[in-house]
């Protein structure tokens, strides 16, 4: 038993503990062993025969351990105090050693059965790649897929990734009865959703491709027959037959959301033979899935070559393949040369079978016009056209074309003309070498002949007006048949007076009737020629080289005014006939 501890003491002498030890043991047997709490008492310094006292123990928290005591009798059977290790109580609830122990239960779980079950799931899935890489697949596959498009489809070696399965090229062959003749698309990347894996379709998200050649050409050639259900290769689809997963090789239906070509060439082969140039060049194609009847389709960011017309820059054009038709919604194309260019925006059909006619509406804004014209008239002729027309024809038959409308041109200038020159040199007129029309207007109809200008109406203010019509033929050849208006006060001052060609003022201009003919890049024309040859006479006839031809004399006057008058000399008759 403990003895009770004063609460005025904290230290004790070895003394003071030995002689209550020995207490204990007179008074009632109490144990050898005992527990002093207290803290034992430091000897102190410089005292001789200062008593022993345990050191204190000092833990967390600025607290004293306790000392457990006993006394010890030695060999000579002398006693002393010696302190005990306390013991600590075994715990029967050990929080760590548990942990320690569940641990140790999922590490071996996860070793023995995550862990096969992982190299399982691996090992299928290699065995999965290995499959749609190999030749059965690509076989199988290219052979259901083709009887689902109904044109032959040779893909080249599939590979998957993950859920993105690719082919690094696919080349299609001719859709019977429609103007599509074939492609070849490379770099095919396919996203796949998940449940793909476990049933008999190809349900894709978007389906990519790097870049393609589309051919197209009239309708009614051998078409390359869709392979059958006795061509298709067997076999390719042991893993599903066996597990049930994985992409099958004979999928009973093909679903995607969009179908997109980053650099698409399309070439027109109308005579049967591979097209080397594209008449749409480096252009985007996307496809969605069909609505109704309807699969919408757009193209953007190329380039439109089309023999015949100025290469146009394709900004977008949407629309849908409906039936036999592809309808065009809106499309805007514009000319090359910066972001002022004109636009040109279209809107109609073409037919995708039998001869391909096409039925389009255009809608002109700003056009230069020197990228229109002829190229021997780029260095001629300058300024923008707006207008509208409708085009219609064939593709089969390239000169079937036939276009109409109307335009205005605005600012519309001539320079380095020949025909300007001569005139400028007939009628001592300088300004003429450069006529700047402030409006041209005028109607535009294309046939089997050539483009024929009709309508032509346009005024340089205090210079000149053109009316009249001007044909340009397909043989590089040029017709027109033009009414050209000379200000009056030019005119005036042409020594000797307004030429004769030239009419009575009208409007403040004199007419003279202009005939064009020759070659579109060196024409000839009749008014300038004719002008030449009066201008010539008359310096003749001032230098007395040559007689001026007699003009009429005036009628006598009823009561015969001016009988008897001389004839006046022909020269001075000339220069004093009145103008106009």
């Amino acid at each position: 038993m403990t003895p009770d501890r004063p609460t005025e003491k904290s230290n004790y002498s070895y003394k003071e503990m030995m002689d209550q030890l020995r207490r204990q043991k007179r008074s009632g047997g109490a144990p050898r062993r005992t527990v002093v709490e207290s803290e034992p008492a430091r000897p102190q310094a410089g005292v001789a025969g200062g008593s022993p006292t345990a050191a204190p123990r000092p833990q967390k928290g600025g607290r004293v351990e306790t000392v457990r005591v006993e006394v010890v009798k030695n060999e000579d059977g002398t006693e002393q105090l010696a302190e005990v290790r306390r013991r600590r109580k075994r715990r029967t609830h050990q929080p760590k050693k548990v942990r320690e122990r569940r641990l140790k239960v999922l590490k071996r779980a996860l070793w023995f059965g995550v862990l096969p079950c992982l190299i399982g799931v691996v090992a299928l899935y290699l065995l999965l790649t290995s499959r749609v890489g190999g030749e059965g697949f690509r076989e199988s596959a290219s052979g259901r897929l083709s009887e689902l498009s109904g044109m032959n489809l040779e893909f080249g070696r599939f590979d998957l990734r993950g859920f993105l399965l690719g082919s690094r090229k696919v080349d299609a062959g001719s859709h019977p009865g429609t103007l599509f003749q074939g492609a070849e698309i490379n770099a095919i990347k396919a996203e796949l959703r998940p449940g793909t894996m476990l049933s008999d379709s190809w349900d894709m998200k978007t389906v990519q491709a790097a870049d393609g050649k589309l051919r197209f050409g009239p309708a009614g050639r051998t078409a390359s027959q869709a392979w059958g259900a006795d061509a298709r290769p067997a076999g390719g689809d042991l893993l599903r037959a066996g597990l049930g997963f994985g992409l099958s090789s004979d999928p009973s239906t093909v679903a995607f959301e969009l179908l997109h070509i980053a650099d698409a060439d399309l070439f027109w082969d109308p005579v049967g033979a591979s097209a080397e140039s594209p008449f749409i060049e480096g252009c985007t194609l996307s496809a969605d899935p069909p609505s109704g009847r309807a699969v919408p389709v757009t193209l953007g960011k190329g380039e439109l070559k089309v023999p015949g017309w100025v290469p146009l820059s394709l900004i977008n054009v949407s629309g849908a393949v409906e039936g036999s038709d592809f309808q065009i919604r809106r499309g805007v194309l514009r000319q090359l040369g910066g972001e002022q260019a004109g636009e040109m925006t279209a809107s109609g059909s073409i037919s995708l079978r039998g001869t391909g006619a096409y039925a389009l509406d255009f809608d002109l804004a700003r056009l230069d016009l020197f990228r229109l014209v002829h190229e021997a008239w780029t260095e001629r002729i300058a300024g923008r056209i707006s207008g509208e027309f409708h085009v219609g024809g064939e593709l089969s038959q390239p000169g079937s074309m036939h276009a109409s409308g109307a335009f205005v041109g605005e600012e519309v200038t001539l320079s380095n003309n020949d025909i300007l020159r001569r005139l400028n040199s007939a009628l001592m007129e300088a300004r003429l070498n450069f006529i700047k029309f402030r409006e041209l207007k005028g109607t535009l109809h294309r046939d089997s002949v050539g483009w024929v200008i009709d309508d032509i109406d346009g005024e340089s203010l205090g210079l000149l007006r053109l009316r009249g019509r001007v044909v340009l033929r397909h043989d590089e050849t040029i017709e027109g048949d033009l009414q050209v208006g000379i200000a009056i006060d030019i005119l005036d001052n042409i020594e000797g007076g307004h030429p004769e060609c030239f009419g009575p003022p009208d409007s403040g201009f004199c007419w003279a009737p202009m005939k064009i003919t020759g070659l579109i890049e060196d024409p000839r024309d009749s008014l300038t020629s004719e002008l030449e040859a009066i201008m010539t006479r008359r310096e003749r006839i001032r230098n007395g080289l040559e007689v001026a031809p007699p003009t009429p004399s005036p009628q006598p006057s009823p009561a015969g005014a001016g009988a008897g008058a001389g004839a006046s000399d022909p020269v001075f008759e000339e220069l004093i006939r009145p103008r106009g």
